[in-house]
């Protein structure tokens, strides 16, 4: 792990760990664990990041995880992640009806457009990049110096159609 004092996102001075404090540092897994289907424990990440950035990108990287483990063959694996991540609260976030509600029925399965809107997509990609860079480069990520391109291919993805029979079914049930 790079034992760093800047973060990498952000660029402000890490501060030592502290109750309430938006700039001490905090462990980052740039491939986040909700990604992961073997998690990998606190002290494994590759640098540190502010709290404040840490915690921006950790509510895309669960996002982000749901539809990572939607797209595994294991068939029970992946309605596990998605009954875990859409229905912890007993309620399904509308991001998530909508990308239900997106379902095209396709040979290869079930296309559903990301749960994320276009500016998330391009945080979450800004996060990646810039710890990359940071990770092969050794320093920060200096924008008046450097361009970073972004290139989206598609904003939707295949899920295994059980999978997606039984999610839809799971939120009719929460609906009644």
């Amino acid at each position: 792990m790079i034992n760093n004092t800047i973060c990498p996102y952000c660029r402000c001075t890490l501060e030592i760990k502290t109750e309430n404090n938006a700039r001490s540092r905090s462990v980052e897994h740039l491939i986040a664990n909700t990604c992961l289907s073997n998690k990998r424990n606190k002290g494994e990440g590759e640098f540190y990041a502010c709290r404040e950035c840490n915690s921006a990108k950790s509510k895309l990287d669960e996002i982000v995880g749901l539809f990572t483990k939607a797209q595994s063959d294991d068939q029970y694996f992946a309605y596990k992640s998605l009954e875990k991540t859409v229905l912890k609260n007993k309620s399904i976030p509308y991001r998530y009806e909508a990308m239900i509600d997106s379902a095209q029925n396709l040979k290869e399965g079930i296309r559903v457009n990301l749960p994320l809107t276009d500016s998330e997509l391009i945080e979450y990609a800004d996060y990646l990049g810039k710890g990359m860079y940071f990770i092969m480069n050794g320093k920060v990520f200096n924008p008046s110096r450097f361009v970073m391109i972004i290139k989206f291919l598609l904003k939707s993805f295949i899920i295994n159609s059980k999978v997606f029979t039984i999610l839809n079914k799971a939120q009719t049930q929460l609906k009644i």
